[in-house]
């Protein structure tokens, strides 16, 4: 059960709720016993339902959700090779060369807590 379907069956049994609580109880001077303790079931069975439906767990990931996330994925990183290929296919020479050379030297950077790379 996702958030908004317990928001939905949430806000269905409050209103229900409400709904019979005014034919039980609104233009009467009196109540009596019987009356009394229906109305004490319903708001009982209201905040218990309440506590059910907010603390059971969510949903399991359905094998459809769970196969076209590993596809998105998978795809995702399909294109980030591609843009990289496409990068380096775009450089002559000198920028390849360049881009080698950097890439062999030691690591001299890391990365800060913010995620900016910082020379050592």
């Amino acid at each position: 059960m996702t958030s908004r379907d317990k928001l939905r069956a949430l806000v269905l049994m409050w209103m229900m709720a409400f709904f019979i609580s005014l034919t039980l109880f609104v233009g009467k001077d009196m109540i009596n016993l019987g009356e009394a303790v229906l109305g004490f079931l319903l708001f009982a069975g209201l905040i218990g339902g309440t506590i059910a439906i907010s603390t059971s767990p969510a949903a399991p990931e359905t094998v459809q959700q769970r196969d076209r996330s590993i596809h998105d994925s998978a795809k995702l990183k399909r294109e980030d090779t591609q843009l990289i290929d496409r990068l380096v296919e775009s450089m002559d020479e000198d920028e390849r060369a360049a881009l080698m050379r950097r890439l062999s030297i030691p690591d001299d950077y890391s990365l800060s807590d913010d995620g900016e790379l910082r020379k050592r």
